[in-house]
């Protein structure tokens, strides 16, 4: 989940130190990429790709995603990488003809594309049907998987119309004690608790949890970062800390 039990190692002679699942054998082992992590979001219908939009993450130390955002701009991802293209060609080679479809990929400092994992799903973590839906006013997400499938014609993809982005608020595990908001949330901004009172919030990332988000959508990106910025400073939430770290 989000990138949960990830680690960066230089050599194998490091696995050991990783702990008894690893020793026995229990991990994937995959190429360190240096660049700027993304995932782009779309449906693959009849072999051909549909993309809706692109995703912009943050990520921690740890490679745990504390954040996304929607679409991720030609600053971030430039024309001359042809995303599009390579992404048919990936597609193409992989055989994947059908549903929806969520691929993450870096750009390296060289401005190059480097593609990782290929999900015939949509992505988690509130980046679709939220995000994807809130960017593209009109777009009927469920719906054209199911008129796709039908073999339906689907309508032309609706512009993107707007910015959103997600941020998860982080407190230590445990066991929480009190939600509330300090003040009345910015326009376009909501808060969605994952976990209320009495309920116990697991560590996700050493003794760090994730006991709510916040999601924000406005006109360009800049107003998306204040609104999270302003709706995270509102949140107030009491964690009795477990000495553990939680499960």
């Amino acid at each position: 989940m989000g990138s949960v039990g990830v680690h960066h190692i230089a050599s194998l002679d490091e696995l050991p130190d990783l702990g008894p699942d690893v020793v026995a054998g229990g991990y994937c082992l995959e190429e360190f990429v240096t660049g700027t992590e993304f995932s782009v979001e779309g449906l693959t219908v009849d072999g051909q790709v549909r993309v809706y939009t692109t995703t912009a993450k943050t990520t921690n130390e740890s490679f745990v995603e504390t954040g996304h955002l929607q679409p991720a701009g030609p600053d971030r991802i430039p024309p001359s990488c042809h995303l599009r293209e390579q992404l048919q060609t990936c597609i193409d080679a992989l055989g994947i003809r059908c549903g929806h479809l969520h691929v993450e990929f870096w750009v390296t400092p060289e401005k190059e594309i480097v593609w990782g994992e290929f999900h015939v799903r949509q992505g988690g973590d509130f980046i679709a049907p939220d995000l994807v839906s809130a960017v593209c006013p009109g777009l009927d997400f469920y719906g054209e998987l199911i008129d796709s499938l039908r073999g339906e014609p689907l309508p032309p993809i609706p512009e993107i119309g707007r910015h959103a982005g997600v941020r998860f608020v982080e407190t230590a595990a445990g066991t929480v004690v009190d939600t509330s908001l300090s003040r009345e949330l910015p326009a376009g901004t909501d808060v969605f608790w994952e976990c209320r009172p009495g309920e116990t919030v697991h560590a996700v990332n050493g003794l760090r949890a994730r006991p709510a988000a916040v999601l924000a959508c406005a006109d360009d990106e800049p107003a998306v970062e204040a609104r999270l910025a302003d709706a995270i400073d509102a949140c107030d939430i009491r964690v009795a800390s477990s000495k553990r770290g939680g499960a």
